[in-house]
């Protein structure tokens, strides 16, 4: 009984270190979409432009990073709402989180995120009642 319970234990310990060791977002491809709730039109070139006509949701894309830290640019003219950009490194740790809104007195945050881990990282770009034009543009580190 007590062999089995020891059995038990260092399988538990085993798989618990082995799915840690996973990283959230290394599954998908670099640039792909993983959510997109946007009632509004997002476009993918080299950049991410948007625009908004009182629209809401949430776009978020894989984006493959090699530094462990990016810079993130983001303009927008935002006359109504506002628009988030979240940034979550390899770990899923949020490491920039940025958001111009109607009320804020500029058109243009750069962000440089903090120390994360290299490799898959998430963007995402939530929306609220957001009406305007903007683009994202991203730079590793």
């Amino acid at each position: 009984m007590m062999k089995t319970l020891v059995n038990i234990l260092i399988l538990f310990i085993c798989c618990s270190l082995l799915s840690s060791c996973e990283k959230p977002y290394e599954k998908f491809e670099n640039l792909e979409i993983i959510q997109n709730t946007y009632t509004g039109n997002i476009e993918l070139t080299s950049d991410w432009m948007f625009t908004g006509n009182n629209d809401s949701g949430v776009y978020s894309f894989v984006f493959e990073n090699q530094n462990k830290r990016c810079e993130a640019l983001l303009n927008s003219t935002t006359q109504t709402g506002e628009v988030r950009v979240i940034f979550n490194d390899a770990n899923g740790d949020i490491v920039l989180n940025e958001v111009i809104s109607s009320e804020s007195l500029v058109s243009e945050l750069t962000g440089l995120s903090n120390k994360g881990e290299e490799g898959s990282w998430l963007v995402k770009l939530n929306f609220t009642n957001y009406t305007g034009t903007g683009a994202l543009f991203v730079s590793p580190m």
